[in-house]
């Protein structure tokens, strides 16, 4: 999320957004397990100390092994992270060309509900137009709304670049906002329900005050 533009949250209820919010988070379940059980598997041949995975698929792409262990079928240790990739032709590059991966990101619902990240503008002085161009809310571009869950079971949400006041923002510096955003209707999104950031976050304390009266509770 960009510090620098303002969001909107809200809590998912129902309708598409529901269907995709819980096929993120089977996704992740999913993956999750299968980059354990595949650490599991390398490590019987040389152990594995530290994984890294991709951060958006959610795969396994490298390892790095126990201090003085080399795996004959992973390179040298290599990069920032001195990790080790599995060779190409071997049983453990096919494993991990295999593995499960994240389909269902925060860009399927920006796709479902036509949620705009980008803006086309044309610029006025003097009554006249001098230039016209897009540019992408955000940056990096595309990564401007995400999902918020306390896990399977909800609470849902979601937060979205408040497009309203950007456009504001945008046409209070001399630009005039044209296309998707100048139409843009944040209460559109079928399922979701407008809410202040604070809500949510009394959402999540109430979320984890629950668990842990659930988990100091008698048995």
């Amino acid at each position: 999320m960009n510090p620098n533009i303002p969001s909107l949250y809200y809590l998912i209820e129902g309708g598409q957004a529901l269907e995709l919010v819980q096929a993120h988070i089977r996704d992740l379940l999913a993956t999750d397990a299968a980059r354990v059980e595949l650490i599991k598997e390398i490590s019987k041949e040389a152990k594995v100390v530290e994984a890294c995975r991709h951060i958006d698929a959610g795969t396994l792409i490298g390892v790095r092994f126990e201090r003085g262990v080399q795996h004959p079928d992973f390179t040298k240790p290599r990069g920032r992270l001195k990790s080790c990739y599995p060779k190409k032709g071997t049983k453990w590059f096919a494993r991990f060309q295999d593995q499960p991966r994240v389909e269902t990101t925060p860009g399927a619902l920006v796709d479902a509900y036509k949620i705009p990240l980008s803006m086309s503008y044309v610029k006025i002085e003097d009554g006249k137009q001098t230039s016209e161009g897009f540019r992408h809310i955000g940056w990096p571009p595309l990564n401007e709304v995400g999902f918020l869950y306390m896990g399977k079971d909800g609470p849902y949400g979601l937060w979205t670049p408040d497009i309203q006041a950007y456009v504001k923002d945008q046409e209070s510096r001399g630009f005039k906002v044209t296309g998707a955003c100048s139409t843009y209707d944040p209460d559109g999104l079928e399922g979701c329900r407008r809410i202040e950031k604070e809500e949510w976050e009394i959402i999540v304390a109430q979320h984890k005050l629950k668990e842990k009266k659930n988990a100091t509770a008698p048995q």
